[in-house]
């Protein structure tokens, strides 16, 4: 069960409570459940129940494990629904998202990379005992297999095909050429001897 506090004042941006025993906890704005109430000698009292909220750590590299910065990556829940907003990576690979609710989760890289497939997306559940250990997933971009090949792939070996086949062309003419010359001067020969 969560804990409960009172609401103590309001602030523009953050939200302070009342523990119960004097002290005050100071909450970000959003990030907390309120339920509100009065009664005839307490107006607009307010119970805040406290979310149990984590990060997920991710880190975008290619299949060498180098980091790809500049990635766009986002945090689903299991209905499917993008929890938070979409960030980038850093010129370290890393994306961080904070105070995301215990719950499943799924990481998907949302941009391609040049010269990359997308990574496949990566589930991971944020429960009350995960830890910074725990809440940590790699999006891992593979290289296309054509993006390697030089132009010999087969353009070029359409190209290189073709440069051969002329070549055998032009030297079967050659040869003709050649031969009926040859055939011409043994006729002019022959007839000589004749005469």
């Amino acid at each position: 069960m969560p804990t409960e506090y009172v609401f103590r004042c309001l602030g523009e941006h953050h939200r302070e409570f009342d523990a119960g025993n004097g002290g005050s906890v100071s909450v970000p704005v959003g990030q907390e459940h309120i339920h509100t109430y009065s009664t005839e000698h307490v107006s607009d009292t307010y119970i805040l129940n406290a979310q149990d909220a984590k990060g997920i750590d991710a880190v975008v590299e290619n299949d060498s494990g180098d980091p790809l910065a500049g990635v766009d990556v986002g945090v689903f829940d299991s209905a499917g629904k993008q929890v938070g907003t979409t960030q980038k990576s850093d010129d370290n690979g890393a994306v961080t998202f904070t105070n995301v609710p215990v719950g499943d989760y799924t990481v998907k890289q949302l941009s391609t990379v040049d010269d990359y497939d997308k990574a496949t997306d990566q589930k991971i559940t944020l429960t009350t005992t995960t830890t910074d250990k725990d809440n940590n997933v790699t999006l891992n971009n593979t290289k296309y297999l054509d993006a390697a090949l030089p132009i010999t792939g087969s353009t070029g070996r359409l190209i290189l095909a073709s440069i051969v086949f002329l070549l055998i062309i032009i030297s079967g003419v050659a040869f003709a050429l050649k031969t009926k010359r040859q055939q011409q001067r043994d006729l002019e020969d022959l007839k000589n001897i004749v005469k």
